[in-house]
């Protein structure tokens, strides 16, 4: 299995524990406020829908989503875990959502089509290899609706690297892919040694420049930018983009 699927590990070890959502601060925070605030920003727009469907791409156990209806749309969720659509269902009990199990860098999102609104969910910084990343986005161009928006929510570069080292010495940030170190290298394909060590690629963090470029030659024109620089506390710079597709 590649890297990606390991987030069902996680998932396993949040409901052990009792942690409902991957960004959850306290019991009431549990979407990041930049991006709440973003979202709001978009909403705002005369050119972003008011309601509708929306869609979320690894929406874990979506409290975007459950937001999102309280702003009027239906939703629909995509996470390549299975524990976290469990738990995604079970706190979203009677509530407009339907959650699937879908591993979105491969399979073709059957039955999806025409939503209004398509969130990244702190997705695609984690997909690393550039084919990956090209079905993902020519996918959402595909199921767009004719004025639909697209919002990303992603790590991106330049990075603090002396920061970044001493805040996570364990991970390696090379050739703009972060590598995790690992004991089972056998249960991941994409596995490599480095040093003596073994390592799994976690993340991608792409400049900003590139993230940009990637939405546009997918069809998209981007309309609202958020940039948050890398700090010394939180050396991985942050951008938030919502796009239209081009008609």
């Amino acid at each position: 299995m590649k890297a990606y699927t390991g987030h069902e590990c996680e998932y396993r070890r949040m409901r052990q524990k009792g942690i409902g959502a991957w960004d959850l601060r306290d019991k009431q925070q549990v979407i990041d406020p930049n991006d709440r605030l973003f979202m709001n920003d978009v909403l705002s727009q005369d050119w972003a829908p008011r309601s509708g469907k929306a869609l979320e791409l690894g929406c874990g156990t979506g409290p975007i989503l459950r937001w999102l209806g309280e702003k009027g749309f239906v939703g629909v969720g995509l996470d390549v875990s299975p524990t976290a659509i469990e738990m995604a269902r079970e706190q979203s009990c009677g509530l407009a959502i339907d959650f699937q199990v879908c591993d979105l860098c491969h399979d073709q999102w059957s039955g999806i089509a025409a939503v209004d609104l398509c969130v990244d969910g702190h997705l695609m910084h984690c997909i690393y290899d550039a084919d990956d990343r090209h079905h993902i986005l020519k996918m959402v161009s595909n199921v767009l609706s004719i004025d639909g928006v697209f919002v990303l929510m992603s790590m991106c570069a330049p990075v603090d690297e002396t920061a970044f080292k001493q805040i996570f010495n364990e991970q390696l940030l090379l050739d703009e892919v972060i590598h995790f170190p690992i004991d089972s290298p056998e249960r991941f394909e994409d596995a490599r040694l480095i040093g003596r060590k073994h390592y799994i690629p976690t993340r991608r963090i792409s400049h900003w420049h590139t993230l940009i470029a990637e939405i546009e030659q997918a069809g998209l024109q981007p309309l609202l930018i958020r940039f948050m620089l890398a700090t010394s506390k939180d050396p991985v710079s942050y951008i938030n983009v919502a796009a239209k597709r081009i008609h």
